[in-house]
């Protein structure tokens, strides 16, 4: 007569399990995307060559606007929309332009240490610029 419920209890037993099994999966999985992510962060600082200071320098100015551009892509990678490439393209050329413009007016107001940053990221990327 319950044979049905005991049946489906059991259904239930078993789903929780499986969810159980796939949270603490994906914990794992997290964990490690972050790991990895932290050696990545440390192999790039070390092949820079440069000390906490000077990463907490060139951090700041990154964080403040004033070294331009990351050199990374933040769009998404799978992203195939003709119109939006073109209109980033675009609106990155406009910020470049701006950005030229503002680096050149807050040169003045820049320490040496953040002007001697500037040139070593530049020289790096190979767009060095001698109006420093």
């Amino acid at each position: 007569m319950y044979e049905k419920l005991v049946k489906l209890r059991n259904i239930v037993k078993r789903s929780e399990k499986r969810l159980a099994d796939a949270e603490r999966r994906l914990k794992e999985d997290r964990d490690k995307l972050k790991e990895e992510e932290a050696t990545q962060i440390l192999s790039d600082v070390e092949a820079l060559n440069m000390t906490p200071e000077q990463l907490a320098s060139v951090l700041a100015l990154v964080k403040s606007g004033q070294l331009g551009p990351l050199p990374f892509d933040t769009s998404d990678e799978n992203s195939t929309d003709s119109t939006e490439n073109s209109v980033d393209k675009e609106n990155s050329k406009d910020k470049e332009n701006s950005e030229t413009t503002e680096s050149k007016e807050s040169t003045e107001e820049m320490s040496d240490e953040d002007l001697e940053l500037m040139k070593l990221l530049e020289e790096e990327e190979g767009k060095t610029d001698e109006t420093y």
